[in-house]
């Protein structure tokens, strides 16, 4: 790759140029495809504006890919992808949930709300019971992560007005420590969603992110919801190398030092040459 033509693209103020390779971005989406049995479905974390690799022109590139369904953190980063996919087969999960006064906003741009507790639960079915129409929702289980999601005594509270006055398309719950083929923490985590989803009359189920699709095929269930393995991250080492990076950082350089050994480096001092380098800013 021709560095200088790239920098001689940018405006010539602009010092460091980030490059998000979409193709990639579509391969790794494949790549996860590959790991679930027919049928079920990937759903995409494009939160945190992809976090932070662009979630427009990657949305629109995973649509075109074939992606259907996406998650956000918030109703704005919700909207922001309505506004670029405004297509009736796009799903918009927002992970946060519905708020007091957030409810027309969810009806308008056609997003899907995460219950995480109780009190999101009551605003949606008031709203559900107010249209006389079974709204969409994913309810969230907490297994272990202790983050979001219902507990135990929460579900037994709200499961039939859940059931009975919205559209639950999925369970989901987040699993602690997938990053670790070996923690026992997976398979309590794992037992407990299993017991959730019997509470709801066994409905769809999506459990894991990244690393929980790497587990096996008991963690896959209905729909995956991959984020870094899509930007290129490592996963894990026993399968590095299944997805592809996707950023290439190109920098100006602003100057060369030829050090010599025992020269220091930086505020402090703290860096001392073990041998004759250079070190480049």
């Amino acid at each position: 790759m021709d560095f200088q033509k790239i920098l001689n693209d940018v405006e010539p103020q602009v010092l460091s140029v980030a490059l998000i390779d979409l193709d990639n971005i579509a391969y790794n989406f494949h790549k996860v495809e590959d790991e679930l049995a027919k049928g079920s479905v990937v759903s995409v974390v494009v939160k945190g504006d992809s976090y932070g690799f662009g979630a427009v022109p990657i949305s629109k590139r995973l649509y075109k890919e074939g992606c259907r369904s996406f998650f956000v953190a918030t109703i704005n980063e919700g909207i922001e992808i309505r506004n670029i996919l405004p297509y009736e087969d796009v799903k918009i999960f927002i992970l946060s949930g519905v708020f007091e006064n957030t409810e027309d906003l969810f009806l308008k741009y056609n997003l899907i709300p995460v219950l995480n507790n109780w009190n999101q639960a009551d605003l949606w079915v008031k709203k559900a019971k107010d249209l006389n129409k079974k709204l969409g929702v994913i309810v969230h289980v907490d297994t272990g992560m202790s983050r979001n999601g219902f507990l135990e005594e929460d579900e037994r509270h709200s499961c039939k007005d859940i059931l009975e006055n919205l559209n639950l398309l999925f369970v989901m719950s987040h699993l602690a420590c997938a990053d670790d083929v070996s923690n026992e923490m997976n398979r309590k985590q794992l037992d407990r969603f299993k017991s959730a989803l019997k509470r709801f009359g066994n409905p769809k189920a999506c459990l894991s992110a990244t690393n929980g699709i790497f587990l096996g095929d008991d963690y896959k269930f209905d729909m995956v919801r991959p984020g870094k393995s899509i930007y290129g991250f490592s996963i894990r080492k026993d399968v590095i190398g299944i997805v592809k990076p996707v950023m290439d950082i190109f920098s100006r350089i602003v100057q060369v030092n030829h050090l010599k050994k025992g020269d220091t480096v930086g505020y402090g001092a703290t860096f001392t040459a073990p041998r004759d380098m250079i070190s480049i800013t």
